[in-house]
């Protein structure tokens, strides 16, 4: 957040790691290249409370799926949110602490507010993890992901996040209202040009390598399944699952994969 008269400060450069180690390895495939980009400081913390904020533009992020919105506070602070739908340049929003429900204007997409403050079944988005939280907001936070508040005690509240997991969050950290808006379809071509300014170079198959440069490469045909099914990093890479499964905290009710 800064002065009206200092929005260049509001966006710093990207750091290009082209998918290598800090020794200059490369430790991950089909990175690197691509254009310049400023990485946009979004506030994830929304601590200027109680002071109405107007929308002056939505604009787009090449390093987030999801468009964001500049705001401009009566004090004459600026600082980028995550725009959700419905969103609109002019449009007044709140932070606040204490709120009325009867005052519409609190409660408008992208106001942000106390957990327990919101209604049963209300769709939110950038909820923080606890009260006290040093990193603000991390749980849904990209586009069109939202979480929907199923029931609430006098401490917890429960809500239902987008992989199907039943979570228990304080009723005072703090979750924006609506849903993560989505970017046109202008912006989401996927032709190979799109890609290469991304950072992202060609895919090629493990199989169609030489035997000196991936475990599957070498030999006449698709017959790389009979020499090893591993990655590059040892890791099996047919079908097996190499994930952990999560284990359940006292925060989780249900599991994503739980019927």
């Amino acid at each position: 957040m800064r002065n009206l008269l200092n929005l260049k400060f509001l966006a710093v450069t990207k750091a290009q790691k082209a998918g290598r180690s800090r020794s200059g390895l490369q430790s991950f495939f089909h990175k690197g290249g691509g254009v310049k980009q400023k990485w946009r400081i979004v506030d994830y913390f929304r601590v200027l409370k109680n002071i109405p904020a107007v929308v002056k533009k939505i604009s787009y992020d090449p390093s987030r799926s999801a468009p964001l919105a500049l705001l401009a506070y009566k004090n004459e602070i600026l600082s980028y949110i995550i725009a959700p739908k419905n969103l609109a340049v002019g449009q007044i929003i709140y932070s606040c602490d204490e709120v009325s429900l009867g005052n519409i204007h609190h409660f408008q997409p992208g106001s942000a507010h106390y957990l327990q403050k919101f209604p049963i079944g209300t769709f939110l988005h950038n909820i923080s993890l606890s009260f006290n939280s040093l990193k603000g907001a991390q749980f849904v936070r990209s586009s069109g992901a939202c979480a929907q508040v199923l029931r609430k005690s006098s401490q917890f509240v429960v809500l239902r996040l987008k992989s199907g997991e039943h979570r228990r969050f304080f009723g005072l950290t703090v979750a924006t209202l609506g849903i993560p808006d989505t970017l046109p379809s202008s912006l989401r071509s996927r032709k190979a040009g799109t890609s290469r300014k991304r950072g992202i170079r060609p895919t090629v198959r493990g199989c169609a390598m030489n035997p000196i440069d991936h475990p599957q490469g070498g030999g006449a045909a698709k017959s790389s399944g009979k020499r090893g099914a591993f990655s590059p990093w040892g890791k099996f890479s047919k079908g097996t699952k190499t994930a952990k499964p999560k284990l359940r905290s006292k925060f989780v009710i249900k599991l994503r994969y739980e019927k």
